[in-house]
């Protein structure tokens, strides 16, 4: 029979140890949420997170994830989202090269390689095929987000059978990809307490960069690139627009910042607000 030596012991001792400390180590993920100031996150803090975007968590998350994440007004997000995307539309390309679009921030395509192909390539930005054209076409019938917003209740059959079409599109961009749909409508958040570590807001993204940055322990760097509104479209909602979205939202978006808000992650002041909109320069 072979001995066990007291060196082969020490190894294994060592690397059931290293398991160990493996299996206790956080992995942190952090939930990108469109039009939720990801992108500057993501380019902030670069490898040391793992990101989920475009498509949804696990509803049972693992023991040794502990998510981050960040969300902003649902209202504010929507005219953010909505304007993304006619920006991407309505830009000029004919006279810009690959290279030239993704590297130039005056450009709504800067750093977006697989839209700027798309786009040189087909015609149109969104890479989904049929349904990114269906997309296209939907949002060509709205000359702004008050206009969509307000057309969920037009008198228009055709006209507000379009805007829901629009706004319940999950293949497309980010409209209908809201908190409620990466958080599935607040289960997620019910079923993964233990494993929410942060929740910061965009309209507070600077503190809350410094308090995800201790938590993390490590340098972030807040010189990273913004996008902006190269086009200046209307941000404006009417009374009308915000109903509309509030009912709309409501099920998805308000169900999920209400279990948030029972339990803890966001105050009092931050549920208020996000049901109220203001226009910001």
């Amino acid at each position: 029979m072979k001995r066990t030596t007291p060196h082969r012991l020490s190894r294994v001792k060592r690397y059931a140890s290293h398991i160990k400390r493996l299996l206790r180590k956080r992995h942190y993920k952090f939930i990108h949420i469109g039009k939720c100031g990801g992108s500057y996150i993501t380019k902030s803090f670069g490898d040391r997170l793992t990101y989920i975007h475009m498509y949804k968590p696990d509803i049972e998350a693992d023991p040794r994830d502990s998510y981050l994440m960040f969300i902003r007004n649902p209202l504010a997000r929507f005219v953010s989202a909505f304007n993304h995307s006619k920006s991407l539309i309505d830009f000029d390309t004919s006279e810009y090269s690959f290279d030239m679009l993704i590297n130039d921030k005056g450009t709504p395509y800067y750093g977006l390689k697989n839209k700027t192909a798309n786009k040189l390539e087909s015609g149109h930005p969104f890479d989904e095929g049929e349904t990114g054209v269906e997309y296209e076409c939907l949002m060509n019938n709205f000359e702004s987000a008050n206009a969509l917003a307000e057309s969920l209740s037009s008198n228009n059959d055709e006209l507000k059978s379009k805007a829901l079409s629009l706004m319940s599109n999950e293949q497309v961009e980010h409209i209908s990809k809201g908190i409620g749909w990466y958080l599935h409508n607040g289960e997620f958040i019910e079923k993964n307490l233990r494993n929410i570590s942060f929740v910061g807001t965009l309209e507070n993204i600077g503190q809350d960069l410094n308090l995800l940055s201790e938590l993390l322990k490590t340098d972030v760097n807040q010189s990273q690139y913004k996008r902006r509104n190269i086009y200046h479209y209307d941000k404006g909602l009417s009374d009308l627009a915000i109903g509309n979205l509030l009912e709309f939202y409501r099920p998805s978006d308000y169900k999920a910042l209400g279990v948030l808000h029972r339990h803890g992650f966001i105050s009092d002041e931050t549920l208020e607000d996000y049901c109220e909109y203001h226009v910001l320069c």
